[in-house]
């Protein structure tokens, strides 16, 4: 569907552009302007049929996910040019409870991720007064594989902010990647959650 958008749109601004030749040389443009007309409503044809597959999607996934039977679920790759493993999920309901679980955690924790370009930027506005300063870049060899869930899961369970259902889901997807990784330890790397948990992971550290 977005192939054929995309192809129709290029369609369309080469007729735009067309049509504006013929309006600098004073040429009728009758014709064009009826199939910029074609082209906008195969465009929103398009659109509107994308819509219902997604609103179709949608639905089919909220049901799932609402059966008590419903599970997460992920699985393992290996990335040949880090050379690490990534966990990713392989179907609508579990791709769509994971983004939910972030904004949850995101919205009731005020767990903002990190932007480097404005680090950056930070830099280059403190950097030029000329005081004295050291600049310690530092990173935690293995992050991900090295937190402790028992002890995030604690501060989940104690804090209530989470909904029972949120932490079980958590808790299965943890399980599903303890299985897979072979490791009581860590967060699933690659997986959108993890980054979420581990700020939140790291809170009190990074508040020091």
């Amino acid at each position: 569907v977005n192939q054929d958008l995309s192809i129709l749109r290029k369609e369309r601004a080469t007729l735009y552009v067309e049509r504006k030749k013929l309006v600098s040389r004073s040429l009728d443009t009758t014709k064009i302007d009826s199939d910029i007309i074609e082209k906008h409503n195969e465009i929103d044809e398009i659109k509107d049929h994308r819509e219902l597959k997604i609103i179709k999607v949608l639905d089919l996934a909220s049901k799932k996910m609402q059966e008590k039977a419903f599970s997460p679920h992920i699985h393992i790759q290996f990335d040949p040019i880090k050379k690490k493993s990534m966990y990713v999920v392989d179907n609508h309901c579990t791709f769509l409870c994971v983004k939910k679980l972030q904004n949850t955690i995101s919205r009731l924790y005020k767990i903002k991720q990190s932007d480097r370009n404005q680090i950056i930027s930070s830099l280059g506005t403190i950097l030029p007064d000329h005081f004295p300063k050291r600049i310690i870049k530092a990173d935690i060899k293995h992050f991900y594989e090295s937190i402790d869930f028992e002890r995030l899961y604690n501060t989940l369970d104690k804090d209530w902010l989470l909904s029972h259902l949120s932490r079980n889901l958590i808790k299965e997807i943890i399980s599903q990647y303890r299985i897979a990784s072979w490791s009581s330890l860590g967060l699933p790397r690659w997986l959108g959650i993890s980054a979420y948990l581990s700020e939140l992971y790291m809170r009190d550290f990074d508040n020091y």
